[in-house]
């Protein structure tokens, strides 16, 4: 599909597809699938082409838990926190833009979630699981917790 006919569909068309890609880079850091895993050369494939890095497929899962947390720390990240605890961390802002918006408990867990999808005038948004929060917890929330 041509960059020109994304944008003729509607973000309400577009935002599984969007949200299955951002669920897969939260995967691809938060994941680790045994070192005798025969999905694992390409799940370090597919690590080294989102986040820029270049681990051997058979590396140890040291090294790998290493290069997921380096990766997810130098990821750039806008956290707005308000009054109330919704966290919004803007993962493209424009062309199109996406982001998670969450809902965070007193002690910094989060609650609930949207992903939103934008694309100039149009504007998708769908709920976010349990599981998906825990995988957005666990790569981003150390940092609204020293918010």
């Amino acid at each position: 599909m041509t960059n020109t006919e994304e944008k003729d569909q509607s973000c309400a068309t577009r935002i599984a597809p969007q949200l299955a890609e951002r669920i897969g880079d939260l995967r691809s850091l938060t994941e680790r699938p045994a070192e005798d895993d025969s999905e694992r050369p390409a799940f370090v494939d597919n690590f080294n082409r989102l986040w820029g890095r270049d681990l051997a497929p058979d590396c140890s899962n040291d090294e790998l838990t290493e290069q997921q947390y380096e990766a997810a720390s130098e990821r750039p990240l806008d956290l707005d926190v308000a009054r109330g605890r919704p966290v919004k961390i803007l993962l493209s802002t424009g062309g199109p833009a996406d982001w998670f918006e969450i809902v965070l408990e007193d002690d910094g867990s989060p609650r609930s979630g949207i992903y939103a999808f934008q694309d100039w005038f149009d504007y998708a948004e769908t709920a976010i699981d349990h599981d998906v929060l825990a995988m957005i917890d666990q790569v981003w929330g150390e940092a609204w917790r020293n918010i």
